[in-house]
């Protein structure tokens, strides 16, 4: 039966995030920024460390959105700076184009400067917000941010400095 309020929405989301055990009990204080833009607003972490949220955006009255940050560890960061303009646009090239195929849509962070972190995001729409939804969205935030672990690890190793 499709969700059709945000009220459902939220009963659902919440729950589903509960049961999995992605919620802590001690919820993160939203800024007021937060408050204004959502209707509701659930923060968890994946058993395998992928933080991300649970959002019902004002603007967009019929979905749910899942979406997650990878911020760029700072020894990439040094590492990217260290590259020739022409490197450092082929590998981004590489990233973006891993990522087109990848699950969830991705913007690359600032909009405006310098690589910093990624960002995922995966809509459901509320005639098809499920748990099996819910789980097949956060399941693609992970994935998403394997590929790009997985791409920066290839072209720079771990990030550990020795």
């Amino acid at each position: 039966m499709p969700v059709k309020t945000i009220e459902e929405a939220k009963i659902l989301t919440e729950g589903w995030a509960r049961d999995r055990g992605f919620l802590s009990e001690k919820p993160k204080p939203d800024n007021e920024d937060a408050i204004k833009q959502f209707n509701f607003k659930y923060d968890g972490e994946t058993q395998t460390g992928v933080n991300f949220s649970l959002i019902q955006p004002k603007d967009l009255n019929r979905a749910v959105v899942a979406i997650s940050r990878i911020e760029i560890a700072p020894i990439h960061l040094k590492l990217l700076d260290s590259l020739a303009s022409d490197e450092l646009d082929n590998f981004l090239w590489d990233v973006r184009k891993e990522l087109a195929f990848a699950p969830a849509s991705f913007m690359f962070l600032p909009l405006d400067g310098k690589l910093e972190s990624i960002q995922f995001t995966k809509e459901i729409s509320f005639d098809e917000l499920t748990e099996g939804r819910l789980s097949d969205a956060v399941d693609s935030l992970i994935r998403c941010t394997l590929v790009v672990v997985w791409l920066f690890r290839k072209a720079f190793g771990t990030g550990k400095e020795d």
